[in-house]
């Protein structure tokens, strides 16, 4: 996700730290004492509701790239989601679920340790410093993140993930994504009326779901549009390559001649790297002579097989925000796919699906 910064990693899943989260960050800061307790509070919990969602996922035979964290919940992005629409559904409920089993278990012992009337305050948002308070603290914030982000049924949040979940077990999972992005994008616009008289968080918020249902909608198109198409079907075979001794001189001289932002580096038969304009450019124009393509060039690269699903290549070039992949059949470049190959294909097909739909 975009307007995030990288703050770790755990059991190999970057953690971003969205800049709304930022925002209520530095907004509480203001106050201290227990509203500073309230966000540490909150940035814990949410990033256990994400990470419940991601261990699923995992589980399910997804692959999560990073975690981001924003204050109603969090977004995990996934180079592979579940494959299934009971995978997903399994995945959506994970965040809340253990948010609810959180807040049950801090009410427990709020009762075992003779506060009973500490309950009413997870109820008025009103909390005391000592174990009590915080108990109640982690019970307020883990029942409304679990409740807020499972009753309201708009994706990109778990109970509009659950919706569409369901759905894609009745129909295909195009058309359950078209009814779950409309819903989505009605509550936006009710969310966005009443943050704007109300409460300005709500406003964000309603942003933040228009949005992401927007490019959920798009994603579930585009996933369409690309089932069934390998890499072999759309990839360049005639691939101009560099070798890692050329010097950037050279190598500037093949970016003009050429016109490609990047190329493979070949020695001896074997891809070595890949070497982009973009690593040209940053090394100052007086050391093109005296520097090459090898002591540049990215060596930890990420290829693909002919036979590889092209959706699940567009996914990784996404996530990775990368350009181009080559393309190789046991260890020899047989050609490279970019994104722009891949949006060729998609406009081709979104075309005839249009016309499909009017005819």
């Amino acid at each position: 996700m975009k307007n995030s910064m990288r703050i770790g990693s755990i059991i190999g899943i970057d953690i971003e730290l969205h800049f709304t989260f930022l925002l209520l960050m530095a907004f509480v800061a203001l106050f201290g004492g227990q509203y500073f307790v309230f966000i540490l509070l909150l940035f814990l919990f949410v990033f256990i509701h994400e990470l419940s969602h991601s261990l699923v996922a995992k589980a399910r035979g997804g692959r999560i790239k990073s975690i981001t964290l924003l204050p109603i919940g969090g977004v995990a992005n996934m180079e592979e989601p579940p494959g299934t629409p009971r995978g997903e559904f399994l995945m959506a409920l994970a965040g809340p679920g253990i948010n609810f089993l959180i807040g049950a278990l801090a009410l427990l012992l709020l009762y075992h340790m003779g506060k009973t009337e500490m309950v009413y305050s997870v109820f008025t948002g009103e909390f005391s410093f000592g174990a009590a308070g915080f108990l109640a603290m982690a019970a307020y914030i883990n029942l409304l993140l679990g409740g807020f982000n499972l009753l309201v049924p708009a994706l990109p949040m778990d109970g509009g993930r659950v919706l569409r979940s369901l759905l894609a077990m009745r129909m295909d999972s195009l058309k359950a994504t078209e009814i779950s992005t409309r819903i989505a994008k009605v509550l936006a616009a009710l969310m966005f009326v009443i943050g704007v008289a109300a409460n300005f968080w709500l406003v964000i918020i309603s942003l933040f779901v228009y949005i992401g249902a927007t490019q959920e909608a798009e994603m579930a198109k585009i996933t369409t549009f690309l089932t069934g198409i390998t890499v072999g079907d759309i990839m360049s075979r005639d691939v101009k390559t560099v070798p890692s001794g050329m010097d950037l001189q050279g190598f500037s001289d093949t970016i003009l001649r050429y016109k490609h932002m990047g190329y493979p580096v070949v020695d001896g038969g074997r891809m070595v790297g890949i070497a982009t304009f973009n690593d040209l450019a940053r090394v100052p124009r007086e050391d093109w002579d005296r520097k090459t393509v090898g002591d540049v060039m990215t060596r930890d690269v990420l290829t693909v097989h002919p036979g590889d699903d092209v959706i699940e290549v567009f996914q990784k070039i996404i996530t990775r925000d990368i350009g181009r992949v080559p393309v190789v059949d046991g260890g020899v470049l047989v050609g490279i796919v970019s994104k722009t190959d891949i949006m060729r294909v998609i406009q081709v097909l979104g075309l005839k699906f249009e016309r499909r739909d009017v005819s």
